[in-house]
């Protein structure tokens, strides 16, 4: 998709994330919030509850501390300084995009 100079949208990421959260392929789904991160979309709730659902899959003890926690230090790591359940309640659902 990439290579022919589609960009995938929040729609689209949300569901191949959800789609790896699922199967609990969560270094996979994590790589996704990366790369979407990387072209100037910004996770929401949608990207928070697929986290959730993967940690619940994979036993996690306290999978929303867990998911809240995964997608902090993936925000830090593009220099995103953020309180996700804070951040998650300004964004309930809505496509926020990075500035240019």
């Amino acid at each position: 998709m990439l290579n022919i100079g589609l960009r995938p949208d929040l729609i689209l990421y949300n569901t191949l994330i959800h789609g790896h959260c699922s199967f609990g392929s969560m270094d996979d789904a994590c790589t996704l919030i990366s790369m979407m991160i990387e072209h100037g979309i910004l996770p929401n709730n949608i990207t928070h509850q697929a986290l959730v659902l993967g940690f619940r899959k994979k036993r996690v003890m306290n999978p929303v501390e867990t998911a809240n926690l995964k997608l902090q230090q993936i925000l830090l790591k593009y220099g995103i300084h953020v309180d996700v359940d804070e951040y998650l309640r300004e964004q309930p659902g809505s496509c926020k995009q990075l500035p240019a």
